[in-house]
């Protein structure tokens, strides 16, 4: 499954934490499991995506803990989509960094979120 390029499963019930082996998909270019029951939390894993990956639509889940800072490096992420999850803390000033560089076209989360440098990740 190295080379699968779209993994798109929502609204399929999906249950528990996102498998590690997850992290090692390193040919993704689109994951879309928004409104699933996905748990548990977003590895710092999610640096080894960093390649190719240009849309993560994991809201409307029970996704809890902070937004790893590694996911800054995912320079070719253009839509990144976490609101409705348990998230808590900041949003990474590296995440932030891809807003005010242009990379990213859309960036949701939810308002509870604190971010520091800017306002667009709140969406209510």
């Amino acid at each position: 499954m190295t080379n699968l390029k779209e993994f798109q499963w929502p609204s399929n019930n999906l249950t528990g934490p996102i498998p590690d082996s997850f992290y090692n998909m390193t040919s993704l270019k689109w994951v879309e499991l928004q409104e699933n029951n996905l748990s548990g939390t977003i590895s710092p894993a999610i640096k080894n995506l960093a390649s190719n990956l240009i849309k993560l639509e994991l809201n409307d889940n029970k996704i809890s803990g902070t937004i790893p800072s590694q996911m800054g490096e995912l320079v070719t992420l253009g839509f990144l989509l976490l609101q409705d999850n348990l998230l808590t803390g900041t949003v990474p000033e590296e995440v932030c960094q891809l807003w005010v560089d242009g990379n990213m076209e859309s960036v949701k989360a939810d308002c509870s979120i604190e971010c520091n440098c800017c306002n667009r990740f709140c969406q209510d």
